[in-house]
């Protein structure tokens, strides 16, 4: 290609990406900078409501003034009720922004301080919270605390809290997540099976589900080809190391001596198992660390009785089959591995699926 030629392309090409260009630029932000700032706090919230807000409320807390609020807008559009600066919010998960910022006032004013345990507060809370009398409030606004997550405790997606009161009722008699103040690297695990409906993936019957109601069979089961891309953003399937995490926290917490023989297997399809817990942890006892219930499995179209064990997908570097690593877990053994058995797409008469728990590693303080 000559240089000429070169010069005559890029004269055409220029300026079309500039048009293109100029077509995603976010306009309604380039305006707001540009735009002169208004003289008065109530002319800026009524100009952004005009790049496109429904309704607009502003607190402002300034030294020696009273409290000011400042609306525009909707507060109900369909039914023409202007914005209410006293109307509630549900704040959910930015509750983070105004709980330190109230501990922050509270200490400033002497009321409150940080290095107090939890039952210099809530002396009712000794013995239902674990670790109260070391937990401070300063853990607790740093998330070292190791008090359970509220949202991994059972049904909380499905049956959310109605109070705070009930909330605070899901954690007590929990054990703790980690030691106060203990700085590591955990897993946190999904309480619940995963009970989202996607491709390939089959429920029970409420029929089934009352029959078999003992062992509390929730969440749906999952082809394989579907298991690895269920999980919510940020969570993924557990891997072999997770799950040897968690047996070596029941071995620890155990009242009884108990030795967990981990054995790394030579056979093609199979690399690890559990062995030699047998009547010393009982892994689906009511109340057990992330709620284990025998969960039967689905193969084909016939729902397997559920009985002493219980069916996960998982991953592991080792697999000799992508994507077909999977748990069974019982009381007399576990074992993970990959095999192409029932897990043959074209054979869907005796295609097994198995539940899902998915996990997200986290640092404390990270």
């Amino acid at each position: 290609m000559t240089k000429k030629q070169t010069t005559r392309i890029l004269r055409i090409v220029l300026p079309i990406a500039t048009i293109i260009s100029m077509v995603f630029v976010p306009w309604i932000l380039v305006w707001a900078w540009i735009l002169p700032l208004p003289d008065t706090v109530q002319e800026q919230v009524n100009e952004a409501i005009g790049h496109g807000s429904d309704g607009i409320i502003v607190y402002v807390d300034e030294s020696g003034k009273p409290p000011a609020f400042y609306t525009a807008g909707w507060h109900d559009r369909e039914n023409k009720i202007p914005a209410d600066p006293k109307s509630l919010f549900k704040i959910a998960s930015i509750s983070k922004l105004y709980d330190p910022g109230a501990i922050t006032k509270l200490v400033n004013d002497k009321r409150l301080s940080l290095d107090e345990a939890l039952a210099d507060y809530f002396p009712g809370l000794v013995g239902r919270i674990e670790n109260a009398e070391k937990i401070t409030v300063r853990m607790m606004v740093q998330h070292r605390s190791g008090i359970p997550n509220l949202t991994d405790t059972p049904n909380f997606w499905t049956d959310p809290p109605k109070s705070s009161k009930e909330a605070l009722e899901r954690v007590l008699d929990l054990p703790a997540n980690f030691e106060p103040d203990e700085e590591h690297e955990f897993a946190t695990w999904m309480i619940d099976n995963l009970d989202y409906e996607a491709k390939h993936s089959a429920g029970l019957t409420q029929e089934q589900k009352d029959r078999f109601k003992e062992f509390n069979l929730n969440g749906r089961y999952y082809h394989f080809e579907t298991a690895d891309s269920v999980c919510p953003n940020d969570w993924r399937l557990p891997n072999t190391q997770d799950w040897i995490d968690y047996f070596n926290f029941l071995v620890k917490e155990s009242p009884r001596k108990v030795k967990l023989e981990t054995i790394e297997l030579t056979e093609e399809n199979y690399y690890f198992s559990f062995m030699n817990y047998e009547k010393r942890i009982d892994l689906f006892k009511k109340g057990n660390s992330l709620h284990l219930n025998p969960t039967g499995r689905i193969e084909g179209d016939k729902f397997n009785i559920p009985d002493v064990y219980a069916d996960y997908f998982t991953t592991d570097s080792k697999e000799t089959f992508k994507g077909k690593s999977h748990i069974h877990i019982m009381n007399m053994y576990t074992t993970i591995h990959s095999h192409e058995h029932n897990l043959q797409p074209d054979k869907e008469e005796e295609l097994r699926k198995f539940m899902v728990r998915c996990v997200k590693r986290e640092k404390l303080n990270e």
